[in-house]
């Protein structure tokens, strides 16, 4: 009988999860770079947990690191389709790395297609919405694709603000 490669033994789990504990004590005391160094070696060792991916990625933008922690964020929602954190971090990544509005409001209408409501959600939504509101505020209408696109997020917003009236 094979056995299951990408089976993790419960002692590589248990190390990762060690490694993990150190780099969540270095982010508390907001020694990033400490942080992240733990988190890639949980990685090297458990490379399909989608939490460790967010946790560098928080580190990464604390660091000023915007590519690696999109491209952290990104790995993480691909291993978790439902965790939030790692749609927030992918937001505000974004930001920092000033790619457009749209892109930015795209990644919570993403991330409401695949994650529960909750107050991490509440959040990325309130970020989402305060984005693309400067963006209506200050940015000039380039062409019609843009007021569609302007129109699209009004309409979404709408709807999302409806079905989150219940938190």
């Amino acid at each position: 009988m094979e056995e299951d490669s990408s089976a993790i033994s419960p002692l590589v789990e248990e190390t990762a999860d060690s490694l993990k504990a150190k780099g969540n004590e270095y982010f508390v005391k907001k020694e990033y770079k400490l942080a992240e160094s733990f988190y890639s070696e949980a990685i090297k060792l458990c490379d399909n947990n989608a939490v460790l991916y967010a946790n560098r990625s928080a580190a990464n933008l604390e660091l000023g690191h915007y590519l690696l922690a999109l491209d952290d964020s990104e790995r993480a929602i691909q291993l978790n389709t439902g965790f939030v954190k790692a749609y927030f971090r992918k937001y505000l990544a974004m930001q920092k790395l000033d790619r457009s509005h749209k892109d930015c409001y795209d990644v919570w209408r993403q991330a409401a297609r695949g994650c529960e409501i909750t107050v991490d959600m509440a959040k990325l939504h309130k970020e989402a919405l305060k984005t693309w509101k400067n963006h209506f505020k200050t940015d000039a209408i380039v062409d019609s694709t843009d007021f569609i696109e302007r129109y699209q997020l009004l309409k979404d917003k709408r709807e999302r603000l409806s079905t989150m009236a219940h938190l």
